[in-house]
């Protein structure tokens, strides 16, 4: 009986270290391991106040070298407290939660007021070519949306409106909202 009892320990004890996630502190902010060890999520700051994300499947090489972000880093300041599954990074101007078994991020200021929530963890679907990912956020009850580029809905705010953003004649699409 105290064999199977200390192999089924045995086993649940190595199981639970599989599934715990791991993270590092890097020069300019944090790696991690979530989503159950399918996506690597790397935290970097730019400036206090400018928090780069790069989120990848675990095992692909990314370039170091982006053709959206041409700002070079400064050196920031920030500290890292992991609270349960949490992983929290602060500069002097934004703290970033990360959730260490989902993935996903909730951005604070420096008081702890929340800016941004992601709602569910960013997925990221393998493809052959290219992969598929989305992305979604929380939004407070009566907050509007703005941006998108140019549309023909006759709408300011894009709030409910469900979308293709596929270029056309009468609509360019540009994906950033304010």
């Amino acid at each position: 009986m105290k064999k199977i009892a200390l192999a089924l320990l045995s086993m649940l004890l190595f199981n639970s270290s599989l599934m715990a996630q791991s993270f590092s502190v890097t020069e300019k902010g944090v790696k991690a391991t979530t989503n159950n060890g399918s996506i690597e999520t790397e935290l970097q700051f730019y400036t206090p106040s400018i928090l780069h994300v790069v989120k990848t499947l675990k095992g692909n090489v990314t370039k170091d070298s982006s053709l959206v972000v041409i700002a070079t880093p400064e050196t920031v300041k920030f500290t890292t407290k992991k609270s349960g599954n949490n992983l929290l990074i602060k500069s002097s101007a934004l703290t970033a939660s990360l959730n260490l078994k989902t993935g996903a991020i909730t951005y604070l200021s420096p008081k702890g007021k929340l800016l941004l929530k992601e709602k569910d963890a960013a997925s990221i679907i393998p493809g052959k070519e290219l992969n598929e990912v989305s992305q979604s956020f929380s939004l407070e009850k009566d907050e509007a949306i703005y941006g998108l580029g140019q549309t023909q809905s006759g709408k300011m705010s894009q709030r409910g409106v469900t979308k293709y953003m596929v270029q056309s004649n009468h609509e360019d699409f540009i994906p950033f909202i304010l």
